[in-house]
């Protein structure tokens, strides 16, 4: 039987964001408002791959050949995006994976946490540890808390 090989992967590119599902069923997504970070991967022997990365490292991979007007497009929507500099990273023949694009947001890295805050914590941490004191006394068994 002859015909063209089915593809690996099929990639659908949207106002919301990038979908790629693959041949065994997986699905990577991401929506275009959590990407803060875009790479363009390079290998001699391999075909060229743009990465969008969320805050949490999660990615969506999308190969060269899946794209077309739509996803660059897409991208030049991004804050500050740089079409030079994807084509400049596009076009690079070693083997290398470049920063084409960061969010100029940078991501939340922690809570600020107010002086409310902290007292419920602490409250709550007091209740927490006089019930797994009442557990640990109620009931012998439990290596919980033995204070004796």
């Amino acid at each position: 039987m002859h015909g063209n090989a089915v593809p690996d992967s099929y990639v659908y590119v949207t106002e919301e964001g990038v979908t790629r599902h693959y041949s065994d069923g997986s699905v990577e997504a991401m929506a275009w408002e959590d990407v803060v970070e875009v790479r363009v991967v390079t290998e001699s022997e391999s075909e060229l791959l743009y990465i969008l990365l969320d805050r949490d490292g999660e990615g969506c991979v999308v190969p060269r050949s899946a794209t077309d007007a739509t996803f660059l497009a897409r991208l030049r929507y991004l804050p500050d995006f740089d079409l030079e500099r994807l084509r400049a990273a596009s076009e690079a023949i070693a083997d290398r994976i470049v920063v084409v694009w960061r969010s100029p947001e940078p991501p939340p890295r922690c809570r600020i946490w107010s002086t409310t805050d902290a007292s419920r914590l602490i409250w709550i941490a007091g209740l927490l540890s006089r019930a797994i004191f009442a557990i640990g006394v109620d009931r012998q068994f439990s290596p919980v808390c033995r204070y004796r």
